[in-house]
């Protein structure tokens, strides 16, 4: 069975179609819930940073120093798509 696109769009009907105000209204919606979306994901991986931070600090061993720094670097790589995703 063969389908073939239609090249021309569905006319939008009156009573049907939304307004401009409610497109603006729609997209500042979507953009909101993005961020806040996005400030959910990272408060959780802030608080984690923080941490190992603080124990980055403290430490006084090189090999902990490396893989704390090791994690820190794979953290901030999880942040960053995250902020690519959502903003």
């Amino acid at each position: 069975m063969a389908v073939t696109p239609c090249d021309k769009s569905c006319p939008e009907t009156s009573g049907h179609g939304l307004t401009k105000e409610d497109k603006r209204r729609g997209l500042m919606y979507i953009k909101r819930i993005r961020r806040e979306l996005c400030t959910r994901q990272l408060s959780s991986l802030r608080g984690e940073q923080a941490k190992l931070m603080n124990q980055l600090r403290r430490s006084n061993h090189v090999f902990e120093q490396v893989r704390l720094r090791i994690r820190l670097f794979g953290l901030e790589k999880r942040m960053q798509r995250i902020r690519e995703r959502w903003l």
